[in-house]
């Protein structure tokens, strides 16, 4: 079965059956204008619709009053072959607060863990056989204490790093089948994602007041841009995209 690639609003749709483009030319996705790419043709490019192989699926051409002030048309010459348009697809509001939610809920519950640990160790070592005479708690029982307490958060931000560095996804992303990519669609660089994305925007969130608000403003970003980007997004110039 013949494949189509159609260019819609900037990015490449497809591949999709010769029944799909008649639906979307009956809709007025598609019309003769529309780029179009079919991997059999490989050699030519992109063509316009209405002069390539599906131009018989728009039936008689018609004729039309020429408009005062027409269209511009995109010069179809720039784009030869199928890389020209973004491969990637965005990725959806709910894939990124979901994400991002469960990254939060994760990392809450690594804390918690650390909480829980560290008062039973308390609780276990901190008896009076193990006090010395000003109250101090034993040194081997101090060190057990420090351990507990960051060893469930080092190990959920140790694989965290990982997931990163391998495909640029968070435990969340990874769930959500997402990833961070930079604004070309390619795997944004690491150092975008840690400095930027992480340690930039978390020093910015933990100033009193001014991190609740752009916090806030950083969820909005996702509710009210078309490419979702939150305001880390743009801070680090990366988008989180579909795999």
């Amino acid at each position: 079965m013949t494949e189509w690639y159609c260019a819609v609003d900037g990015r490449s749709e497809g591949p999709m059956s010769e029944d799909v483009v008649r639906d979307m030319i009956a809709r007025g996705v598609v019309t003769r204008d529309t780029l179009v790419w079919n991997p059999e043709y490989a050699d030519r490019g992109w063509t316009r619709a209405g002069n390539s192989e599906i131009s018989s699926l728009f039936g008689p051409p018609q004729s039309e009053p020429i408009a005062a002030n027409p269209a511009p048309v995109h010069d179809f010459n720039a784009f030869t072959s199928f890389g020209n348009f973004p491969d990637y697809e965005l990725a959806t509001k709910g894939q990124r607060f979901l994400g991002a939610l469960l990254d939060f809920v994760l990392m809450s519950v690594a804390s918690m863990v650390s909480s829980l640990l560290v008062i039973v160790v308390f609780g276990i070592f901190g008896d009076a056989r193990n006090l010395g005479g000003r109250g101090a708690i034993s040194p081997p029982a101090l060190i057990l204490l420090v351990i507990v307490a960051v060893a469930p958060v080092l190990a959920f931000g140790i694989y965290n790093l990982y997931l990163l560095s391998k495909n640029r996804q968070s435990i969340g992303k990874k769930i959500m089948n997402t990833k961070i990519a930079d604004t070309d669609g390619n795997s944004a660089d690491m150092w975008r994602i840690i400095l930027l994305r992480g340690l930039l925007f978390g020093i910015i969130c933990s100033i009193p007041v001014v991190g609740v608000i752009v916090s806030i403003v950083d969820i909005c970003f996702i509710l009210f841009r078309e490419d979702r980007r939150m305001l880390h997004d743009i801070i680090a110039g990366t988008m989180v995209i579909k795999i």
